[in-house]
C-alpha cells in the first residue's frame, strides 16, 4: 500500500529581531535595551548590549540611576573622550620616512569646546566627585576598583558611599544640563 502524499507547506519567513528572548537565563554581563530602529523611522527595537566595560549602563540597567542621570553621564563621558583621545593617528611603518610631515594643531576646536564643557561640569561636581567620574566614566572602572584605588578596603559600606557620591554627581549634572527637574 503506497504512503499518502503530504502536501508541501510553505512557511513564511518572519524575522523577529527582538533580543529579549535570548535572555531567558539572566546573565550579569549583558542586558536588553531599547533603541531607535535604524530600518524604520519612529520605530523602536530591542538589542543586546554588553555591560562588561560599561559601568554607567550597568547602573542604569540595575535601576540605580534614571535616564536623565544616564544621559548626563554619557555627555560627560563624550566630552572626556574628546579631550583625552583627541588627535591620535596611527603610524604606518610600511611607508617611507619623510622630513617635514607638517604640523597640525592637536587642540582642535572640538577638543577646546569639550575641555571648556568639562571645566564647567567640574565646578558642578566638585573635586572628589570629579575624581570618581574620571575613574568610572573615563577609565571605565567599577566602584570596587575605584574604592581600592582611593586607598580604601572595598567593603560594602565603602562601595555604597562612593556609589552614593557618584549618583549625586550624576543628579547634579543632569540638573545642570537641563535633563532633570
Amino acid at each position: 500500500m503506497p504512503k499518502p502524499r503530504r502536501k508541501k507547506q510553505i512557511r513564511e519567513t518572519v524575522h523577529d529581531r527582538r533580543a529579549s528572548d535570548v535572555l531567558k537565563a539572566l546573565h550579569h554581563d549583558i542586558a536588553v535595551v531599547e533603541i531607535d530602529d535604524p530600518l524604520e523611522v519612529g520605530a523602536r527595537d530591542n538589542v543586546i548590549v554588553s555591560l562588561r566595560d560599561d559601568p554607567l549602563r550597568r547602573y542604569m540597567v540595575r535601576g540605580f540611576i534614571d535616564q536623565a542621570q544616564f544621559e548626563a553621564g554619557r555627555e560627560w563621558q563624550n566630552y572626556y573622550e574628546a579631550v583625552e583621545l583627541g588627535h591620535g593617528r596611527g603610524v604606518d611603518f610600511n611607508q617611507p620616512k619623510v622630513d617635514g610631515g607638517g604640523f597640525s594643531d592637536p587642540m582642535t576646536e572640538r577638543r577646546r569646546q569639550a575641555a571648556r564643557e568639562l571645566e564647567r561640569m567640574s565646578t558642578v561636581l566638585g573635586q572628589f566627585c570629579e575624581a570618581i567620574f574620571r575613574k568610572v566614566l573615563g577609565e571605565r572602572k567599577f566602584m570596587e576598583q575605584v574604592v581600592r584605588e582611593f586607598g580604601y578596603e572595598p567593603t560594602q559600606r565603602q562601595i555604597d558611599g562612593f556609589s552614593f557620591s557618584f549618583r549625586m554627581g550624576l543628579e547634579a549634572l543632569a540638573k545642570y544640563r537641563g535633563l532633570a527637574g
